[in-house]
């Protein structure tokens, strides 16, 4: 948010900051950004004491430079009027749009995989009653970057409780190779809300293998674009920027593909072993063309 709204002094600090989860990150899975660190059936690496006191030393100063960034982004008036009623968005219509993580919960949508629900290590994080999710009211621009400051904080302290109530005993579960057939819609509370995750494992043919048969994503950004036709509406086109940039756009994650019929118009469904046919015979034709 500061970038887009020309505080570009902000912004550096933040990135300056961002660089103590990077460490933290790298001290735990030993990549900085392709962390490679959950696997089947739980994860690669353990952490030892040394490393938990690193991580306590970096929340520590996590928690420190965030509470800055709220104070700055709460009373300096060069930012808050970029941002204040800003991009609408009434509570009533983030529901019916179906906005999630900060985008809705800017708007006082309690919506939140961590609360509503739990799976893994959020269940004890719930159940501790330590925690509660970040609403706003506000229901604009200045809503949705208070809310993502504010579960800084909120996450900063669950990540203390964690290291706290870590538990001793195996990182990971033996898993077969072969996973029977099956059908799981899963879904989990990302950075930019709820991501949506439905496998079919096995061949396709009732028989176990070590590749999903089908898999589908819906990423949070594709749930939220709805909701910016009327965040839009009545703005200025100069706020355009701040209002796309408030839900923390993917653009990757929302690529679709539709098929449609040049002479009828109708959309196809077109399995994926003829579009790998199709991609195979235009190569072949045109390889010399493209070389």
């Amino acid at each position: 948010a500061f970038h887009e709204v020309g505080f570009d002094t902000a912004f550096m600090y933040a990135w300056r900051d961002r660089e103590v989860v990077m460490d933290m990150l790298e001290d735990i899975s030993g990549n900085r950004v392709n962390y490679d660190y959950n696997t089947i059936g739980g994860v690669r690496r353990d952490v030892n004491d040394h490393l938990i006191q690193r991580m306590r030393k970096g929340f520590d100063r996590l928690e420190e430079r965030t509470l800055y960034y709220r104070d700055v982004a709460i009373h300096e008036k060069t930012f808050w009027n970029r941002v204040d009623g800003v991009g609408l968005l009434p509570t009533p219509l983030a529901k019916k749009f179906g906005a999630v993580g900060p985008t809705g919960r800017g708007s006082n949508v309690p919506i939140d995989v961590r609360f509503n629900d739990p799976t893994q290590a959020y269940v004890n994080i719930v159940d501790s009653g330590e925690f509660q999710m970040v609403l706003s009211d506000r229901c604009d621009v200045a809503g949705r970057t208070v809310v993502r400051v504010q579960e800084v904080l909120e996450t900063i302290r669950m990540c203390r409780w964690m290291l706290d109530n870590l538990p001793d005993g195996p990182i990971r579960e033996r898993v077969r190779p072969q996973i029977q057939p099956n059908e799981v819609l899963a879904r989990y509370e990302a950075p930019r809300g709820e991501c949506v995750h439905y496998l079919i494992t096995g061949d396709g043919a009732g028989k176990p293998s070590d590749k999903p048969y089908r898999i589908k994503v819906r990423a949070p950004t594709h749930a939220n674009w709805v909701s910016m036709a009327e965040c839009l509406r009545g703005n200025h086109l100069a706020d355009a920027p701040i209002i796309l940039a408030a839900i923390d756009p993917c653009f990757s994650c929302t690529d679709r593909v539709v098929i449609v019929d040049a002479e009828d118009q109708t959309i196809k469904l077109v399995p994926l072993d003829e579009m790998r046919n199709q991609a195979n015979k235009w190569y072949s034709e045109n390889a010399r063309r493209v070389a």
